[in-house]
């Protein structure tokens, strides 16, 4: 500014309203000068400001070289791409380390990690208090998932209801206590009969539990010495054998009238009296056989003379496919009569 604030001639007195006024422009024009040169003060270099100094700007546009702590910025933003961290999207694949301070839009990273205990997630353990939803996939690889103990539907764990539609459909595992120390494991799917429990190994379904009935798809092998059903004994042996056990009841005629495992007919070319039993499928070896006549079998009355006994069925021969049963009188004469047996075996 060229021109003075008040002009004076030689002689002419100082007053004070002018001297008070001039102060004011002075400290007016000092403040709202910007140094953007000519009469709004000289520009600024580079070198004349403070290094200590914290600068905040809306843009920084640097015509020739923009370095920090000796890095050229703008060769580096170039070379980012080949190096850690594409430039559009792309992840880092070693650390990232933050000495001060990591925003994310205006949200202090830091802080915010220091809060979420106190909120839904504890950093170092804890719970979830609320609701958890995970859109993808849930990986836990620093210990187990552990659900709550009980038998209500918000205990253990829970798959979602109805997925195919209608109402009460759903399926879970609980762990919950009976009786002190006892304890059950449920594993269950309501509500329909022919919803279907299945354990699956090897490309199958090996258990399969529907219609309140339980299905074994292959062989059952027990390794106690005994099978109980209903707590009474079905099977024991004390040498680990595997038994199998076919019973059948025949009628004079040669035809099964009950049992499973067998063919039964009278046997050709043979005496009177005598039938052939033909195992199906065959034991494994020759089984332990025994046989008994039957005066009566489920007709309105007795079918065959006054029984005595004397009246016999003979077992002439077995194999582990096949076997003869010979039916007579007391005499000894061979009769067709009606008959059952029993084979067990392996």
């Amino acid at each position: 500014m060229s021109n003075p604030y008040y002009p004076a001639k030689p002689g002419d007195p100082i007053l004070a309203d002018n001297w008070n006024n001039m102060q004011v422009q002075v400290r007016t024009e000092i403040r709202s000068h910007t140094h953007s040169g000519g009469e709004d003060g000289k520009k600024i270099t580079g070198s004349g400001i403070d290094p200590t100094s914290t600068v905040r700007v809306n843009e920084l546009h640097a015509a020739v070289k923009l370095t920090v702590k000796d890095v050229d910025v703008f060769t580096q933003l170039n070379t980012l791409s080949n190096e850690k961290l594409a430039v559009a999207g792309g992840a880092i694949t070693g650390e990232l380390s933050v000495s001060k301070k990591l925003m994310v839009g205006d949200v202090d990273v830091a802080n915010r990690l220091n809060t979420l205990s106190n909120e839904k997630l504890a950093v170092a353990g804890g719970a979830i208090t609320g609701d958890l939803s995970v859109g993808r996939k849930l990986q836990v690889s620093g210990g187990p998932i552990v659900p709550k103990v009980g038998n209500t539907p918000g205990d253990g764990i829970m798959f979602p209801t109805d997925p195919g539609g209608g109402g009460g459909d759903s399926a879970f595992i609980r762990y919950f206590v009976t009786t002190g120390e006892d304890a059950t494991l449920r594993i269950g799917i309501d509500n329909d009969a022919e919803d279907t429990l299945s354990l699956w190994q090897c490309g199958a379904d090996r258990l399969v539990i529907k219609n309140g009935n339980v299905g074994i798809r292959g062989a059952l092998t027990v390794q106690s010495d005994q099978i109980l059903v209903n707590n009474n004994q079905l099977v024991r042996s004390t040498n680990q054998e595997i038994i199998r056990i076919v019973r059948g009841s025949v009628h004079s005629n040669g035809n099964a009238v009950q049992g499973a495992g067998f063919k039964s007919q009278r046997a050709q070319n043979t005496s009177a009296g005598t039938f052939l039993i033909t195992f199906d499928p065959p034991f494994s070896a020759a089984p332990t056989m025994v046989a008994t006549q039957a005066s009566y079998m489920g007709e309105a009355g007795p079918v065959q003379n006054t029984p005595s006994t004397l009246d016999n069925a003979v077992i002439l021969g077995v194999d582990r496919s096949t076997a003869l049963i010979r039916l007579g009188d007391g005499f000894g004469t061979g009769y067709y009569r009606h008959f059952h047996f029993l084979a067990i075996g392996w």
